[in-house]
């Protein structure tokens, strides 16, 4: 009796060892960087970001002493870099650059709509006072409409890498934008419901808290 349950302890001991080594392996293949399926999500997200923030930088160099705004040069910067980490997500899917882009694009959201609401503050208080055409007015106009095309860019950045973060990048069919946006592992939004016990003999519920309020 005691060799069988010796026998039966070392047979569970190698099967739960097996079945750790199986989990490991399998998580480390995911955290190992991968060729994205969709690399034409990152192209299309690269070559959205990257001329924007090089034309909306030169554009603030040219016309900084017209609007004098400090939120057009950093909003430039923040979309070029968007754009770096995209073709670099083109190239190579890890978790590390995927939450660098995503923290980018959220900040890039972030200042293109600070500039997006200064310019409209600046435009409402020039036409108050009858100066809708002039050249500060102008100028303004142009960074109101690079802040309402960044703000979308980045906002589909923001999608794809959350997208991309809850292994949508996992589905066989990931050879579009749009199946990346839509199709995806969901089994990680599932949510246990919550159990409730009920004394049926007491006639009195232990976890309802409409319970709590029966006189």
């Amino acid at each position: 009796m005691k060799m069988e349950e010796n026998d039966l302890k070392s047979l569970m001991i190698t099967t739960s060892s097996s079945a750790i080594r199986k989990e490991f392996s399998e998580s480390m293949q995911l955290n190992v960087a991968q060729v994205w399926p969709c690399r034409f999500c990152g192209i299309i997200l690269g070559i959205c970001h990257l001329p924007l923030g090089i034309i909306l930088l030169i554009f603030d160099v040219v016309t900084n002493h017209i609007s004098e705004t400090v939120f057009a040069i950093t909003a430039s910067l923040s979309f070029i870099v968007c754009g770096i980490f995209s073709f670099i997500s083109a190239r190579r899917l890890d978790r590390p650059a995927q939450m660098l882009l995503l923290f980018f694009s959220i900040f890039s959201m972030t200042m293109s709509i600070t500039m997006f609401v200064d310019s409209a503050a600046l435009i409402n208080y020039n036409c108050d006072r009858g100066e809708c055409h002039g050249a500060t007015s102008n100028v303004h106009v142009v960074l109101l409409c690079f802040g309402l095309v960044e703000f979308t860019v980045s906002f589909a950045t923001i999608i794809v890498c959350f997208r991309s973060l809850r292994q949508a990048y996992r589905v066989r069919k990931a050879s579009s934008p749009y199946s990346t946006l839509i199709e995806g592992h969901y089994d990680a939004f599932y949510i246990t419901p919550r159990t409730i016990n009920v004394d049926t003999k007491g006639s009195k519920c232990r976890t309802m808290p409409s319970c709590d309020q029966r006189p």
